[in-house]
């Protein structure tokens, strides 16, 4: 039977998918609005901090994670994936936020 905690989760089909290699530059914080931190989880476990404007969005958060993996995010407790790439980050709730990167594994 399947136990709690397994890594072979059929959830893999929520939330937006992220793909680096899509990913020219790492966008820039918008300069007119008030920043916020936010610490990502990444996918070899360390921690980084990003600072974005509240007007830029979750893909220009995801622009700034280094990966050679296509994937997601998900923020809050218990975590729920970002399932709007195009949110910005206040849409989000992503202000001061800790953000956790999942690598999206194809069946």
């Amino acid at each position: 039977g399947a136990s709690l905690g397994s890594s072979t989760s059929t959830t893999n089909t929520a939330g937006a998918v992220f793909d680096p290699t899509s990913f020219s530059n790492p966008v820039p914080p918008h300069t007119a609005t008030s920043t916020t931190s936010i610490a990502v989880r990444l996918l070899n476990g360390k921690r980084q901090i990003v600072k974005l404007s509240n007007t830029n969005t979750v893909a220009d958060l995801a622009s700034h994670l280094p990966s050679t993996v296509p994937f997601r995010l998900s923020s809050g407790f218990p975590p729920q994936p970002l399932m709007d790439a195009t949110a910005t980050i206040q849409e989000a709730g992503l202000k001061g936020a800790q953000v956790s990167m999942q690598q999206v594994i194809d069946e």
